[in-house]
């Protein structure tokens, strides 16, 4: 009765609520877009063994998810081409992230002073700024940003017990951070970038508040399965020769963090239009961002040095506040920089500084400032401190909404057209051509797929199941 008291029901709830919202503002699916369509052939196709080697054995793209991949082709078999299906999968997963960032900041008012009943009140309100924002409409868009979800989500509930265990000196709750930080590597290789900055913040935790040695063993066996899984995570990855010169590393480090700082905190109410890259002010940017970088960490490091002296758990919940989103993203930003040390181009980076399933993790790394930030005002406010989060939340869902109805037309006018539509017009294309000259030309559909383009042949077993034929449909490849 607890659980659902505490999860279940305000799971639902948001799950409604942000239902409710995208389906009134008409935003439609792209069932088959990229992976997701991927997905859905290869469920449907008969032979997994390619999906087994790309998906379960090796890495994909750095990213070790055999877990997820498996849960997701098991999705894409039982929903097919079902859009409300993929709709409604969405808007659960939207449901349990708000739910988690919404006990985050919980948790983070309640440890500021706030009263428990303000607290839960103004978390839901925060979570929903964020649910409802373009940013995340693009993404619900796109089934396969269900692992940019789950990780967040986990990453959000590790961060509430690494809270709870500087502030309320929860020692039990290092434990389940650690073990949520590491559950977040299951569903994307963001998830390594959590696990260590929990793992770090959890020995510097120990080493101000003198905790009991016991928790070092503990420490130990999740940084084991962290590393055990990073490893994984590069098997299969080509690795790259260092072509550039140190420096350049690090000025591309440094120019990133300062342009996922800017583009995280845009993306909460950018359109869709991020401001294209300037690799030309790269090496001023760098400047900017290796000294924020280190501002932010030697006051992290002050605060738990002061704790640690004066024997104020507060201190360390600071140090946390301003320490675990500096070195996750500086973390985050030395992936791709790494990623790309083979290359010369320094446009490579451009796609992190304005692609949405990049930024959207500063944006979650700037959460719990933010949170804190609430915290405090609340305080002073009391009460009154929920009307301008409600107006936030209500005006986000207004600027969304617009985004949704106006700039979405303007941007992706294929996005208009719901995929169930679509997909009945390639099935009923491939009846008529078979019917009419024996065969079915082969060619790319664009219409379900902008980006990558997916031939028809790929999904010949789908269309056979919905013509409800077996062996009936012949492709011809187009010279």
């Amino acid at each position: 009765m607890q659980l659902a008291r505490r999860l279940l029901l305000p799971w639902l709830a948001l799950t409604l609520v942000v239902g409710a919202f995208y389906h009134w503002s008409g935003l439609n699916i792209q069932t088959f877009r990229a992976e997701s369509g991927l997905f859905i052939a290869w469920a449907y196709s008969g032979d997994l063994a390619h999906f087994v080697d790309a998906h379960i054995y090796l890495s994909y793209s750095g990213h070790y998810t055999p877990l997820y991949f498996a849960a997701e082709l098991l999705q894409a078999r039982l929903f097919s081409t079902n859009e409300h299906l993929w709709f409604w999968r969405q808007m659960l997963l939207l449901g349990l992230l708000g739910t988690a960032l919404a006990s985050l900041t919980r948790t983070t008012l309640e440890a500021l002073g706030n009263r428990r009943g303000l607290a839960q009140i103004a978390g839901y309100l925060l979570a929903l700024v964020l649910l409802l924002q373009p940013a995340i409409a693009e993404m619900v868009t796109w089934p396969f940003m269900a692992a940019q979800f789950l990780c967040m989500t986990c990453a959000a509930i590790g961060l509430r017990h690494l809270i709870r265990a500087s502030a309320f000196q929860d020692e039990r709750a290092l434990f389940w951070a650690m073990a949520w930080s590491y559950a977040s590597m299951h569903f994307l290789g963001v998830g390594f970038v959590v696990s260590i900055t929990t793992l770090f913040s959890c020995c510097v935790l120990m080493w101000s508040q003198r905790l009991a040695p016991r928790h070092w063993r503990t420490i130990c066996i999740f940084a084991v399965l962290t590393a055990l899984h990073g490893v994984m995570m590069t098997r299969g990855v080509p690795t790259q020769e260092l072509a550039i010169p140190p420096s350049t590393l690090v000025k591309r480090f440094g120019a990133l963090y300062m342009g996922l700082v800017h583009g995280g905190l845009q993306s909460l109410w950018a359109s869709g239009r991020f401001r294209w890259p300037d690799v030309e002010a790269f090496p001023v940017d760098a400047v900017y961002g290796l000294a924020l970088l280190a501002a932010l960490l030697a006051t992290a490091i002050a605060m738990a040095q002061r704790s640690r002296t004066q024997s104020r758990p507060s201190l360390m919940l600071a140090s946390i506040v301003v320490g675990f989103p500096a070195l996750a993203l500086a973390l985050f930003s030395a992936l791709p920089v790494l990623r790309t040390k083979g290359t010369l181009d320094p446009h490579s980076l451009d796609g992190y500084l304005f692609g949405t399933r990049y930024l959207i993790f500063a944006t979650f790394f700037a959460y719990l400032p933010i949170s804190a930030l609430v915290g405090m005002v609340a305080r002073k406010l009391g009460k009154p401190m929920l009307v301008p989060l409600l107006i936030l939340s209500l005006g986000s869902a207004a600027g969304t909404a617009a985004f949704i109805r106006i700039t979405i037309p303007q941007i992706w006018p294929y996005l208009l057209t719901p995929s169930d539509v679509l997909w009945a017009n390639v099935v009923k294309e491939a009846a008529t051509q078979q019917k009419a000259q024996g065969h079915v030309k082969d060619r790319p559909l664009s219409e379900l797929d902008h980006e990558f383009n997916p031939p028809m042949h790929m999904f010949t077993p789908l269309i056979e199941r919905d013509l409800g034929c077996s062996k009936c449909i012949h492709i011809e490849s187009t010279p």
